[in-house]
Order: C-alpha cells, then sequence, then structure tokens
C-alpha cells in the first residue's frame, strides 16, 4: 500500500453548498385628513446550505386602511396575504457520503 493513512475525503464539501438568499421589498402609502392607505408586497427567495435542497420561497402581500367616518368613529383595516413553499427534494444518502 502506497499511503498509510488511507484516503482522506472532504465529507463536508459533499453535503454543503454556498446558499443564496434575497429579499425585494416595494410598498406605497398615501392618506388625507380623513384616510390613509398603506399597501407592500415583499418577496423572499433562499436557496439551502445543504445540497439537493432548493431552499425557501415566500412573497407577502399587506394593505392596511384607515377613516376616520366622524371624530369620534374610526375604522381600520389591515390584510396580510403570505405565501410560502419551502422545496426539499429527497435523495439517497449513500449517493452523498461516499465511503
Amino acid at each position: 500500500m502506497d499511503n498509510d493513512y488511507g484516503v482522506l475525503r472532504d465529507q463536508q464539501d459533499l453535503f454543503f453548498q454556498t446558499g443564496i438568499n434575497y429579499t425585494n421589498y416595494v410598498s406605497v402609502a398615501s392618506g388625507s385628513d380623513k384616510s390613509s392607505l398603506f399597501a407592500s408586497f415583499e418577496n423572499n427567495s433562499q436557496e439551502g446550505i445543504i445540497m439537493n435542497t432548493d431552499g425557501y420561497d415566500r412573497q407577502n402581500f399587506r394593505v392596511n386602511y384607515d377613516l376616520e367616518v366622524k371624530p369620534w368613529l374610526r375604522l381600520s383595516t389591515s390584510n396580510l396575504f403570505i405565501n410560502t413553499e419551502t422545496k426539499i427534494i429527497l435523495a439517497v444518502a449513500e449517493e452523498y457520503f461516499l465511503i
């Protein structure tokens, strides 16, 4: 045998990868003496650090509205819609941990 110490394999390089994360956000606000409106959208995407996990995606949409009907009566609404997706690819462990 040429090498008394065997073969060294870096298992972490086979298991982990560089993750990528980005977030996009936009919002609009408007108002007057009697009413106000706020709307926003956020898009978040994350690529996982573990091989063959495609990551996580999330989209948020929010609308807030306030209206002063009378000096003693104010109506408000706050609405939030969230869409999430976790993407995982199932794989056999032997493909990633070669011995």
